[in-house]
């Protein structure tokens, strides 16, 4: 009887085992996507953030700054993906 599930669930859970997979590559190419991100952008503005810290900026605010902008831009994207994936379910 233990052969006879295993072989009639044997699908689902191959399946559901590559759905994991894929969803877990999916979500190391995004963590991957936004680290470049966040990393091209500090350089684009790496003379600004020189600039202000010259200028007596402390470096909490200055870190604060670019983590604030670079979680906007991921809750904008967090947005468009979800307003995307409900839209295809209609």
């Amino acid at each position: 009887m233990t052969q006879v599930v295993a072989q009639s669930t044997a699908r689902a859970t191959f399946n559901t085992l590559l759905l994991t997979v894929f969803g877990a590559a999916a979500l190391v190419l995004a963590m991957v996507g936004i680290y470049g991100l966040m990393a091209y952008s500090v350089e684009q503005r790496a003379h600004e953030i020189g600039i202000r810290l010259a200028l007596g900026a402390e470096s909490r605010n200055v870190r604060n700054m670019i983590l604030c902008q670079g979680m906007r831009l991921s809750l904008i994207g967090i947005s468009i993906g979800i307003a995307a994936a409900f839209a295809s379910l209609a």
